[in-house]
């Protein structure tokens, strides 16, 4: 890894507390943690999280897998590699609705492949593995958040955006300090995942692409359902506010695994 680099990978039996980075031209603070069941019982977190930075480029995945699939953890980590990859070695003009949409279909025979690998444990009751087995027909599945961020200094300033989702994960945009909402209304929904069995469910995948002249400061805020009650906060959340929620100083735990990440530049 150079100097102008910096990679980030979740492991999903490790919480990762709240940490800030800069590398210019970004900031990023990022969070990922189990919920509390989950970690009791030493499961693995359904998220997955990742980014790279790579000079002037910041691309970043979010998945959220659907617990009640089988195996949400195994979409989310798949889907989740696969495309850091792909949206991190290809170019703005490759970048587009078509060709992303085209990649995600290619993924499903791999998928499946490495899906059917996975065992039902066999000394559970009968009926619970009657049920994994249905569960396992249908497809281990997961929602996601993805996107990459370019930017151009010079004589000309200027830098891109391109985000793609699929699901309900929190996407939410800040430019020149104000929120901007109208891009994203009506396209998010917890009927929409990507099926390891199935590719896509309930439409195709939401992309979205803008290029902003000049130095405008902006703000990339993703996360999970751990930190819904960011929902309705108009501002991004302060540092000690998070480390609140994930210290458990109120005394709860989370009641769902909870993945954050909030880039700016």
């Amino acid at each position: 890894m150079s100097l102008t680099s910096y990679h980030f990978t979740s492991n999903q039996q490790v919480d990762q507390p709240l940490t800030t980075i800069v590398q210019s031209p970004f900031r990023c603070r990022f969070a990922y943690a189990r919920a509390g069941e989950t970690a009791l019982y030493k499961e693995n977190n359904q998220d997955f999280l990742a980014f790279r930075i790579d000079e002037n480029a910041l691309s970043f995945i979010m998945c959220d897998g659907v617990s009640l699939s089988y195996r949400g953890d195994f979409a989310a980590h798949f889907l989740g590699t696969h495309l850091l990859n792909w949206i991190s070695a290809t170019g703005y003009a490759e970048r587009n609705e078509a060709s992303f949409h085209e990649y995600l279909h290619s993924l499903h025979e791999c998928a499946s492949e490495q899906m059917s690998r996975l065992t039902v444990p066999s000394d559970l009751p009968l009926l619970l593995r009657d049920v994994l087995e249905d569960k396992k027909r249908m497809g281990s599945e997961t929602m996601f958040i993805c996107g990459r961020v370019d930017v151009f200094n010079g004589i000309h300033p200027y830098h891109r955006i391109w985000l793609a989702w699929h699901g309900d994960v929190r996407l939410r945009l800040w430019q020149h300090g104000q929120e901007s909402v109208e891009f994203l209304r009506g396209s998010n929904s917890t009927r929409q995942r990507w099926s390891a069995a199935r590719g896509l469910i309930g439409g195709r995948a939401c992309t979205w692409q803008q290029q902003v002249e000049g130095r405008i400061p902006s703000r990339v805020l993703v996360y999970t359902d751990g930190f819904s009650d960011l929902d309705n906060r108009q501002d991004p959340p302060k540092d000690e506010q998070l480390r609140r929620k994930l210290d458990h100083t109120n005394g709860e735990w989370l009641g769902d695994d909870a993945s954050f990440l909030d880039i700016i530049w």
